[in-house]
């Protein structure tokens, strides 16, 4: 039985305001395409000394008792994070 939280499939919906809800929908097939790149182009993605922000790419192997992950997590400042990574040219160069 739903509690007015949770369906009873066991997800819960949630409301997304439209202007969030069409940023996603339009990040969602770079972010596919981002993952067939190869791993050597997604690694510049990786930020080590900005390790903190917890900004860029990031993939985490299988474990034990986890699978395997890849994501991106996108903060305020990623272009200063690009240029400081000299990745504004190839970011800008893309077709997107």
């Amino acid at each position: 039985m739903a509690n007015g939280l949770f369906s009873d499939e066991l997800y819960m919906k949630v409301r997304y305001p439209e202007a969030l809800r069409s940023r996603v929908e339009k990040i969602v097939p770079l972010w596919r395409e981002f993952c067939t790149l190869e791993a050597s182009i997604k690694e510049r993605f990786v930020f080590p000394a900005d390790i903190t922000l917890d900004a860029g790419y990031r993939l985490r192997k299988r474990e034990e008792n986890a699978d395997s992950k890849e994501y991106f997590h996108i903060v305020e400042n990623m272009r200063a994070l690009f240029e400081k990574y000299s990745l504004t040219t190839f970011v800008e160069s893309t077709q997107y």
